[in-house]
C-alpha cells in the first residue's frame, strides 16, 4: 500500500501544473488596401489609406473567463508582455478592453497602418525595412496569461530603375527587354525587384494607369501585343518589391511593329498554290521543295 501512495504523490504536482499550461496562438493580420503581407512605404507614411484587421486564438488548457477581456499590443521586438507585472521594451497597446466574452478567439479591425507604427515608443522607419510584431493576451481562469502572436513586414526597400534596351519589332507588337539598374530616387533601402510593369503609349503621348504586360521577377523581358503596325510607340519599365514599392520610371525607348510574314504567306504571296499539310501526298512535298525556288524567282522579277 505505501509504494501505491507514494507513486499517487509523485503524480499531484504533474497534474497540478497541467492545469496553468499555456501555450501561444496566432494572430492574423490583414489589410485593407492589399493582401501582399506587407506594408510599404506609402503605406506606413498615409500617402496611402491602408488599415489593418487582426483575428487571433490564444492557446491555453485552461477556461477563458466570460467577463475577461484581451489587449492588443504591437511592438518593433519580438516579444509582448508575458505577465501582468514584465513588459517588453518598445511595446504600445493598439487596443485594450476588447471582451472576450469566454472564448480563447477575438478580432479587432480599423485601424490604420500609420497610428499603429508611429505609436509612441516605437522605432520604426518607413525607409527601413523591419518587422511588425503583434500580440493578443488574456488572463485565463487560473490567472495565467494566454498569448497569441503574429508578424508583417515592413518593405523599405526600392528597386533601382529598369535599364531599358531598344524594342524589338514584332507583328502588332514590341519585344521588351530590360536590365536592373543600381540607383534609387526616392530615400528608400536599394532592394531587389520583385516584379516590373511595363507601359507603352504612342509616341509623345501619356503613358496609361494600367500596365501593358507585368511580369514576375527574375524574368526581364515581356511583348506587348495590339499595337498597330507603321505606328510609333514609347515603352517604360518600372520595377516593383515584394510589398508594392515602385522604382524610378526607367530610360523611355520608342520602337514600331512590323508586319512579317510566316513561311506560308511568303509562299503564298509568291504564287505558291500548296496549302499545306500532308494530305497532299507528293504534290505537298514537291511544293515544300518548290517554295523556295518561287520566292527567289519572284524576288528576282521585281524591279
Amino acid at each position: 500500500m505505501a509504494p501505491r501512495l507514494a507513486a499517487l504523490l509523485l503524480l499531484l504536482p504533474t497534474v497540478a501544473l497541467a492545469q496553468v499550461t499555456t501555450t501561444t496562438g496566432a494572430v492574423t493580420i490583414a489589410e485593407s488596401n492589399d493582401s501582399d503581407n506587407a506594408i510599404n512605404i506609402a503605406e506606413c507614411n498615409g500617402s496611402i489609406a491602408d488599415t489593418l484587421s487582426f483575428t487571433w486564438t490564444v492557446s491555453t488548457y485552461s477556461v477563458i473567463p466570460t467577463g475577461g477581456s484581451f489587449t492588443l499590443y504591437v511592438s518593433d521586438t519580438s516579444g509582448c508582455p508575458l505577465s501582468t507585472t514584465t513588459s517588453t521594451a518598445n511595446t504600445a497597446t493598439i487596443a485594450s478592453s476588447i471582451p472576450t466574452n469566454g472564448s480563447s478567439s477575438g478580432s479587432y479591425s480599423g485601424v490604420s497602418v500609420s497610428s499603429v507604427l508611429h505609436s509612441s515608443g516605437l522605432t520604426f522607419s518607413c525607409s527601413v525595412p523591419s518587422t511588425i510584431f503583434v500580440c493578443a493576451t488574456t488572463v485565463d481562469g487560473s490567472g495565467a496569461v494566454a498569448t497569441a502572436v503574429g508578424s508583417i513586414a515592413l518593405d523599405a526597400s526600392v528597386p533601382p530603375a529598369p535599364v531599358v534596351n531598344d524594342p524589338s519589332p514584332g507583328d502588332q507588337a514590341l519585344g521588351v527587354s530590360w536590365s536592373s539598374g543600381s540607383t534609387v530616387v526616392d530615400g528608400g533601402t536599394t532592394g531587389t525587384a520583385a516584379s516590373y510593369e511595363v507601359f507603352v503609349t504612342t509616341h509623345g503621348g501619356a503613358f496609361p494607369v494600367n500596365p501593358s504586360a507585368t511580369v514576375t521577377s527574375p524574368s526581364t523581358s515581356a511583348r506587348v501585343g495590339g499595337l498597330v503596325n507603321g505606328v510609333l510607340y514609347d515603352v517604360v519599365v518600372y520595377a516593383l518589391s515584394s510589398g508594392g514599392n515602385i522604382s524610378a520610371a526607367s530610360n523611355v525607348v520608342s520602337g514600331t511593329p512590323v508586319h512579317v510574314d510566316d513561311f506560308w504567306s511568303s509562299y503564298r504571296n509568291a504564287g505558291g498554290k500548296e496549302t499545306g499539310g500532308c494530305s497532299h501526298g507528293a504534290a505537298g512535298a514537291i511544293a515544300l521543295v518548290m517554295a523556295p525556288l518561287l520566292l527567289l524567282a519572284r524576288k528576282r522579277r521585281r524591279p
